[in-house]
């Protein structure tokens, strides 16, 4: 009997759990997971080769780097894991685990937990406007000021930097306020706002 007191009609559609897993970085650049991950292995692998080279001639140096670029594959895949970080809440516990599987989870209580924003201005030097490859460096110019920013989570003293690097002030804002979306629909609330109640 829908009209019965102390009853309330179920809400149609189901009210559907919040989800419960948020994986940052959503979609991270091509270009910087190359260069933060391809690039050193590349190095790595050249070092190897100049060096036994000069060892065992062109043939040593070869099948040094034949043996050593399954390890340096690994390791670069292992690195742009490590860049994914896992958000879980489960029992009013944020759960942040790397995708690697190798580095160790780091747990925030949601009560205690805030999630701010580490700014910092940069103006970076461009190259000058000459078709002229060396005189565009000699005319080198200093490039408006801009904001790049990377998400902290904090609890107390302690700090958790989702990603090492800075990334677009724009970029990271749209990635601060999706997390911050995720922790309300799981019960958390913003430092600012647990001072009003």
């Amino acid at each position: 009997m829908s009209g019965a007191p102390y009853r309330t009609n179920a809400p149609w559609p189901p009210k559907e759990p919040p989800p419960r897993e948020f994986v940052y970085p959503r979609a991270p650049g091509k270009m910087s997971l190359f260069v933060k991950n391809w690039a050193p292995a590349a190095v790595i692998q050249i070092a190897v080769f100049v060096g036994l080279h000069g060892v065992g001639g062109t043939a040593g140096g070869v099948a040094a780097v034949v043996t050593a670029l399954p390890v340096l594959v690994w390791w670069a895949r292992a690195s742009k894991r490590r860049l994914v970080k896992v958000l879980r809440v489960e029992n009013g516990v944020l759960t942040v685990t790397p995708r690697d599987g190798l580095s160790e989870a780091t747990h925030f209580y949601l009560r205690e937990l805030d999630v701010v924003l580490d700014t910092k201005t940069v103006r970076k030097v461009v190259d000058g406007n000459s078709m002229l490859a060396a005189v565009r460096f000699t005319d080198s110019k200093i490039a408006p000021e801009i904001d790049m920013s990377r998400i902290v989570l904090t609890s107390g003293d302690e700090r958790y930097l989702l990603s090492d690097h800075f990334l677009s002030h724009t970029e990271a804002v749209d990635s601060f306020g999706k997390i911050r979306v995720f922790l309300r629909k799981n019960g958390w609330l913003p430092a600012d706002e647990r001072d009003l109640l």
